[in-house]
C-alpha cells in the first residue's frame, strides 16, 4: 500500500517583508530616540520634525541599507541640522553693506560693529542613538524573522 500527499505551494516575499519590518524598527528604535533626545534639548519642532528615514534597499550581499536623514536649512541655505549634529568653529559676522550690524531683541534695539559667534560643540544625536541601538534593531529583525517562519511552519 502507499500512501499519497499533496504539498501545498506557497510564496513568500521575505525580502520586502524584511524591508518594512527593518524601516518600522528603525523609526521606532533609533528615529524616535533621535528626535526625543532633541526635544530634550529644546531643538525646534521644525528641526525635530524633518529626521527621518529614507532610501531603504537591500544590496547584493543582503544587508538592507537604510538612510536617515536631518535635514533641516534655514530660509538662507544654511544647514541647521547639521551644524546642530557637527557642532561649529567660532566665526564673525561684518555687516555686508551699511557701517553697523543692527537688531532687534526683546523690544530694543542693538548696533555692532561685528558679532563674535562662539564655537558651539555638536550634539551627535544621531550618530549615538545610531551606534547605540544599531544591534538592538538587528536583533528584534532577527527575532520578528524567526516568528514569521514559525507562523508559516505551523
Amino acid at each position: 500500500m502507499q500512501l499519497v500527499f499533496k504539498l501545498t505551494q506557497f510564496e513568500m516575499n521575505y525580502p520586502r517583508w524584511a524591508q518594512i519590518e527593518a524601516l518600522k524598527l528603525v523609526n521606532q528604535e533609533i528615529v524616535d530616540k533621535i528626535r526625543d533626545k532633541m526635544e530634550m534639548k529644546g531643538y525646534s519642532k521644525k528641526i525635530t520634525e524633518r529626521v527621518r528615514t529614507e532610501f531603504v534597499a537591500i544590496d547584493t550581499d543582503g544587508f538592507i541599507e537604510i538612510d536617515i536623514v536631518s535635514d533641516f536649512e534655514a530660509d538662507d541655505g544654511f544647514d541647521v541640522a547639521k551644524m546642530m549634529e557637527d557642532g561649529r568653529k567660532s566665526y564673525t559676522i561684518f555687516p555686508r553693506i551699511k557701517p553697523l550690524l543692527k537688531w532687534i531683541f526683546q523690544g530694543m534695539w542693538f548696533s555692532k560693529h561685528k558679532v563674535e559667534m562662539p564655537e558651539r560643540p555638536g550634539d551627535k544625536f544621531v550618530k549615538d542613538v545610531m551606534d547605540e541601538m544599531e544591534d538592538l534593531v538587528q536583533e528584534k529583525l532577527n527575532d520578528n524573522t524567526d516568528q514569521l517562519m514559525e507562523s508559516q511552519i505551523r
